[in-house]
């Protein structure tokens, strides 16, 4: 019989997953999280969503209860993993490979994320959506000032062009062939010459307004790249290590197995904060 503990193994590989996965991704630096202590062993959330406030005249107090809408939220994107971790006839369970399957678990689960965020971009508003181009190094830099504008224009960001709820610059993602024109821009401020500010993980510099990150997880759709950008108001998720647990396998390979259920869940909850920018690379 191996020695070791299965139940304590499963626990500390639970909270440590759940860490790495929360940090891993560029997708992940541009939702936000306020709903995530709702999420308990269900599979719906009910979240309720603010709208625009009217501001009346005069001293008559008029109730305005259309600005407050109920959006259902279904976590309904469920994983799983089963991974071995050691040799039952070596009666010990490898942490070194434990630790190696935690980290190569990280990068496709958020991958796997990184695609389900992604495609949000099909619910930008159409308010947020520019015309399609063809990107170069050249023109690159007033189409991305013209999605700054929409973002502004649409109120999702402050007088000082941040979002108006955390503080923090608007984000886009691009990928590495877009990447290429932006940093060729003299307009480009990489991560790295931008001092003392606070930067987002993932995130390669500065690009008119926006902080800029780069996913390998996004692709051309017929030739054409959707850029999504946007402030963290306009995403929601929600995860949650559901199940960890430790087995014994002994019918052929005779190996401990660590096995994991990943739910999680993400909703466009305000659509004015989101935008598309189709392009092609000239």
């Amino acid at each position: 019989m191996a020695t070791y503990n299965k139940n304590a193994i499963a626990a500390y590989f639970s909270k440590k997953m759940q860490i790495n996965f929360d940090n891993y991704g560029a997708a992940m630096q541009c939702v936000n999280r306020k709903h995530e202590s709702e999420l308990k062993d269900g599979d719906t959330l009910y979240i309720q969503k603010y709208g625009d406030i009217t501001i009346n005249d005069g001293d008559t107090i008029r109730h305005d209860n259309s600005s407050i809408t109920q959006i259902t939220f279904p976590i309904d994107q469920i994983k799983n993993f089963s991974v071995p971790i050691g040799k039952i006839d070596k009666k010990q369970a490898n942490i070194n490979l434990q630790a190696g399957w935690d980290a190569r678990t990280k990068v496709a689960m958020g991958l796997t994320r990184d695609t389900r965020i992604l495609s949000h971009v099909a619910q930008a508003s159409s308010d947020n959506t520019l015309a399609q181009f063809a990107a170069t190094k050249n023109n690159i830099y007033e189409y991305c000032t013209e999605a700054f504008e929409k973002l502004s224009t649409s109120n999702a960001l402050d007088d000082q062009g941040k979002c108006i709820t955390d503080g923090k610059p608007p984000w886009m993602i691009i990928n590495p062939a877009i990447r290429k024109l932006m940093v060729n821009s003299p307009q480009f401020t990489p991560a790295t010459s931008m001092g003392d500010k606070v930067v987002r993980k993932a995130m390669i510099g500065e690009f008119a307004g926006f902080d800029i990150l780069v996913s390998t997880n996004f692709t051309a759709s017929s030739g054409v790249y959707n850029v999504m950008f946007g402030t963290n108001d306009a995403i929601t998720y929600v995860s949650q290590m559901d199940k960890v647990r430790v087995i014994e396998e002994n019918k052929d390979d005779w190996y401990i197995y660590l096995q994991g259920l990943f739910v999680y869940g993400s909703k466009v909850e305000n659509d004015s904060a989101l935008g598309k920018m189709p392009l092609t690379i000239a």
